[in-house]
């Protein structure tokens, strides 16, 4: 068992999952998402379910500095990957967007 945590029957509902990233998914985001859900079960295809990975105009505007764009990406790749886990298991999603939607909106002109 990869996942303690969820039991036998929540690790074949993981195991069952499979998954794909889209065509605008920011590269490094989607490096730590895939890691994170391949190491707990899931395969990925180009018939999989669609992930919800964000672009790398969202990434780069939620991090604003060049030099946090390494965290944000680790951020937003386990974000994406426990919506993922939680979906497979049936769980509800978070109840607020990912953080991208929420905060990577341009900020107004002062």
């Amino acid at each position: 068992m990869i996942v303690p945590e969820v039991g036998d029957a929540g690790q074949r509902q993981i195991s069952s999952s499979n998954l794909r990233p889209p065509a605008t998914a920011d590269e490094g985001t989607q490096g730590w998402t895939r890691a994170f859900l391949e190491r707990a079960g899931c395969t990925f295809s180009a018939e999989g379910e669609p992930l919800d990975i964000p672009s790398t105009p969202a990434v780069e505007a939620l991090a604003k500095h060049p030099e946090y764009l390494g965290a944000v990406r680790l951020l937003l790749g386990s974000h994406v990957a426990v919506e993922a886990l939680k979906d497979a298991l049936g769980l509800p999603a978070s109840n607020q967007a990912a953080p991208c939607v929420v905060r990577a909106r341009p900020e107004p002109e002062p």
